[in-house]
């Protein structure tokens, strides 16, 4: 399993102007190959509309695609002449490799579009244009002409790829991107291998674990321990963030297309992206501390986050025909307060720390966790009487509202694994909210469990 890693990297300013024509000429090839497909596109639509057309919609088939780029060295593009040719080069493949994702799965891999200038752009290096010369020091150019060095933060010691990828975003931090086979986790067996061997363990409890994501509690564990995001870290996000604000309303008063409009967009974009490390460093430290003391199963809630943060629907009233209040307002700030907890990204790093270590994660249903009781499974909406409290109505078991959640959570898990056996039957998944009718107290069927595994030749990308 390849895992792509994406990391800062320090250009000195000179290389940094190299780069940045590098990445203009790989962006000036591209577009024009589009603009020749376009083309190739419209004549061939033309060709639809004739009387002797025999044959499927030309559009949506596979058209042959060249890698010539000499055509675009004119008089007009002189500077197209000043790099060297593989990154002309590279600039077509990378556009041919676009369409040849977009034709293999068009529901995942849209069509290759033109990039601008004030888009994040990236020049991609193949290996004769890049060398390793030391820990954290990549040497740009050619063998012969030789750029300059370019220093970048090694998190971990890696092989020598066959390309890297320097994108400069649009805020003026530049990255550093590559897939290395060097963090690949233990020799494991398949993941329906594994529940079915667990299926014959008599001793679950040791070697399940559940987490509960949430957003004052960011992971609650089963076995006890909490983890929150620090004061000090949030207020420091409340001071960027209004930072951030304060540059877009001064955006907003400036001229569109204006150097100076540009430079406090920037800001507001560099303070953004220091938002965004903030809370990238405390999700990646939260999935280290869980998977190291974690067992051989850690069972998460197969959370629908599309649907969670999803825009509250309009209300009309059917006799007047005036629109009616519907909570908006509300809703809106609890999707800022989702989006800010970062319960998917806290899924991805922990599911990529538990298999470098040779653990596993499986997702149970999420519906009724946060009322239903770990200790008699009794389901009601008063056993949760506050955001922190849980109270059972029937037994009188009070405990945190999020360790109470953690504890159902792995009930669930074991209930997987014991009852499914095998990965097969916890593939079907009903759809929609009421499709997993349970009796109160009793443990979800394997029926209704879904399981996300990553795929083992797609890379997993990580800082």
């Amino acid at each position: 399993m390849q895992i792509g890693l994406r990391t800062r990297c320090y250009p000195k300013p000179r290389l940094a102007i190299t780069l940045a024509q590098w990445t203009g000429c790989q962006r000036v090839v591209g577009n024009a190959k589009d603009s020749e497909v376009n083309l190739l596109l419209w004549l061939r639509k033309r060709a639809i509309l004739s009387p002797s057309w025999e044959g499927p919609d030309p559009q949506m088939e596979p058209f042959p695609l060249d890698q010539t780029f000499s055509q675009f060295k004119t008089d007009l593009t002189p500077w197209l002449s000043e790099v060297p040719s593989q990154i002309l080069r590279n600039g077509v493949v990378r556009y041919k490799r676009g369409w040849s994702n977009h034709w293999r799965n068009p529901s995942h891999f849209g069509r290759p579009r033109r990039k601008k200038k004030a888009d994040t752009n990236s020049v991609w290096l193949t290996r004769e244009l890049f060398r390793f010369v030391g820990p954290g020091l990549v040497e740009i150019g050619t063998a012969a002409h030789p750029v300059g060095v370019l220093p970048f933060v090694q998190h971990r010691d890696i092989g020598e790829p066959n390309s890297i990828v320097i994108t400069r975003a649009s805020y003026g931090h530049w990255f550093l991107s590559y897939a290395s086979d060097c963090v690949q986790g233990p020799e494991m067996l398949p993941d329906e291998a594994r529940l079915k061997a667990l299926s014959k363990d008599t001793d679950l409890e040791s070697k399940v674990k559940g987490i509960d994501r949430g957003v004052v509690l960011n992971a609650a564990c089963s076995d006890g321990p909490t983890f929150a995001m620090k004061d000090e870290a949030k207020d420091r996000i409340k001071r960027l963030e209004k930072r951030r604000r304060g540059y877009q309303r001064k955006a907003a008063r400036g001229k569109k297309g204006s150097h100076r409009r540009d430079k406090v967009l920037g800001r507001a974009a560099r303070c953004a992206a220091r938002i965004a490390s903030i809370r990238e460093d405390f999700l990646r430290k939260t999935s280290f501390a869980i998977a190291k003391t974690a067992p051989e199963v850690t069972a998460l809630e197969d959370l629908n986050l599309k649907g969670m943060t999803r825009r509250a629907k309009a209300k009309k009233d059917e006799a007047s025909g005036k629109w009616l209040r519907n909570g908006a307002a509300q809703k809106t700030g609890l999707n800022k307060a989702l989006a800010n907890a970062g319960m998917g990204n806290l899924r991805v790093y922990l599911e990529q720390a538990l298999r470098k270590l040779g653990k596993m994660v499986i997702l149970v249903p999420a519906h009724h966790s946060s009322q239903e009781c770990s200790e008699c499974g009794h389901t009601e909406a008063a056993n949760r009487p506050d955001q922190e409290t849980f109270l059972c109505q029937r037994c009188s078991h009070a405990d945190n509202a999020d360790l109470n959640a953690a504890k159902v959570i792995k009930k669930r898990g074991i209930a997987l694994i014991t009852s499914a056996g095998s990965a097969d039957s916890a593939r079907r998944v009903p759809k929609g909210r009421g499709a997993v009718r349970r009796i109160k107290g009793e443990q979800p069927s394997a029926a209704s469990v879904k399981r996300e595994t990553p795929s083992s030749t797609e890379p997993t990308w990580a800082a």
